[in-house]
């Protein structure tokens, strides 16, 4: 969830993002953050390694070419 559902957070397919659970841990303890933009999950990494604190979306399957 986008926002913790526990802090009143909708469970709705729109507020949700597929995590695994090392993810899911990391996001609930607050080492990752979750924000979505243009309806789209992107995460925002530690300070320590992105000093910016930009959004940030897995590439890793996009299409190539």
């Amino acid at each position: 969830h986008f926002m913790p559902w526990s802090k009143g957070g909708h469970t709705r397919l729109q507020d949700c993002c597929p995590l695994c659970t090392t993810h899911h841990v990391m996001v609930q303890a607050g080492y990752l953050k979750l924000v979505k933009i243009k309806k789209l999950p992107y995460v925002i990494l530690p300070k320590h390694l992105d000093p910016d604190q930009r959004p940030q979306r897995n590439t890793y399957f996009a299409r190539s070419g």
